[in-house]
């Protein structure tokens, strides 16, 4: 009877280890069941699409969502200005990332057009790309690299007895136009809710135009996040800028 039961433990503690040994492998094997059903697609590139490059040997780089090789339609991959093929000078493939370098520096203020046709990559699970893929960036008019800084803010920081009905300006050292995070620009009260507001880009000057009348003797705070603007050339602001001011007492 004893000698029955020790077979049983030996043979229960036999499964346990068989199935411990074989957990590793069933677990690789749904994961990578999961990945050869997942599409493959752009995940960024470099330039990013309507980016502005200032530097014009710059080689385009594009990632995927996982490790890839060249494709029936590989060299069908092309860079365009105004519809004329730019002469690709080398196309190199690492891991999840393509490489094209141009073999002539872009010419300036011009845009071009990258486009990827499908089938060009397969994901090494021997999936192709499916969809073709596109997207142009700019070269900038000028050589101007110079940093973007704030000159001045209206209502200035910590600017006390600000009137209720004012509008925001904050005024920049050169012309600007929309960033990546324009739209993540805010005003908040000292309770931190964000007040609701307008925001236009005029020249070098970004005006926000509060929805509704702001409270009485309140602190608010205004802040505009790294690439929220940038100017013609592309140059972005590159840190965070915020600054407060408080409105009047007068509640009328």
């Amino acid at each position: 009877m004893r000698n029955k039961k020790i077979t049983r433990v030996i043979s229960w503690l036999s499964m346990v280890l068989f199935l411990f040994s074989i957990a590793p492998q069933w677990a690789f094997a749904s994961t990578k069941s999961a990945d050869s059903k997942k599409k493959l697609t752009v995940s960024s590139s470099d330039p990013a699409d309507s980016a502005v490059v200032t530097d014009l040997s710059k080689p385009i780089v594009i990632r995927f969502n996982k490790e890839i090789r060249a494709g029936k339609n590989y060299d069908k991959i092309t860079i365009k200005r105004k519809d004329k093929a730019v002469t690709i000078k080398q196309k190199t493939i690492k891991a999840d990332t393509l490489t094209l370098t141009p073999k002539e520096s872009y010419t300036r203020g011009a845009e071009y057009t990258v486009q990827i046709p499908s089938k060009s990559v397969i994901g090494v699970n021997g999936q192709e790309l499916q969809k073709a893929e596109e997207f142009t960036f700019k070269t900038s008019k000028s050589t101007d690299t110079k940093s973007l800084s704030v000159l001045k803010t209206d209502p200035a920081d910590e600017k006390t007895n600000v009137s209720r009905n004012a509008s925001v300006t904050v005024t920049f050292s050169k012309p600007v136009v929309k960033g990546d995070t324009f739209a993540k620009i805010s005003m908040t009260n000292r309770s931190g809710k964000s007040i609701s507001f307008d925001a236009k880009v005029s020249g070098s000057k970004v005006i926000l135009t509060p929805k509704s009348r702001l409270a009485a003797n309140t602190t608010y705070t205004v802040a505009l996040p790294a690439k929220s603007v940038k100017d013609e050339e592309g140059n972005e602001l590159k840190k965070t800028y915020d600054f407060i001011f408080v409105t009047e007492k007068t509640r009328k």
